[in-house]
């Protein structure tokens, strides 16, 4: 929609791991994922993760598959320690908006310096979880 904000080696596995994931969403029948998206510790506020590259392919969009992988996300990542997610998304993309404020986001200040104004960033607290995100094997 906008090209890239930031370059795609930010969110190769050595920057999403061990303290991060990635997610696939996949279907039956289907050979491609359907949708993905990751997060990953934020390295400049402690207890944060950073929600990234959420995407569904769009002939699933609007059955809820974009909720189920952020509150996927949400809970992997308070499960890794984290107490508030933060996240950037495109200021003309409405879809987007719409979800991240249905689950509760709230705009905040953009965390990444100079950030062009075409983005938005929201944030929202965590609920704390039991156990530790596992490392791949």
């Amino acid at each position: 929609m906008y090209g890239f904000a930031d370059t795609p080696e930010l969110d190769s596995a050595q920057h999403l791991l061990p303290s991060g994931a990635f997610l696939l969403a996949r279907a039956p029948g289907v050979k491609s994922p359907v949708g993905c998206g990751g997060f990953r510790t934020y390295p400049q506020r402690e207890y944060v993760a950073e929600i990234r590259r959420m995407y569904v392919v769009p002939t699933w969009r609007g059955q809820g598959l974009g909720q189920l992988m952020l509150t996927r996300l949400e809970g992997l990542a308070a499960s890794a320690g984290a107490r508030e997610a933060i996240l950037e998304t495109g200021s003309l993309n409405t879809a987007a908006l719409r979800l991240y404020e249905l689950a509760g986001y709230q705009r905040t200040a953009p965390y990444v310096p100079g950030r062009l104004d075409i983005n938005r960033a929201f944030a929202k607290p965590l609920v704390a979880q039991s156990g530790e995100l596992s490392r791949p094997a």
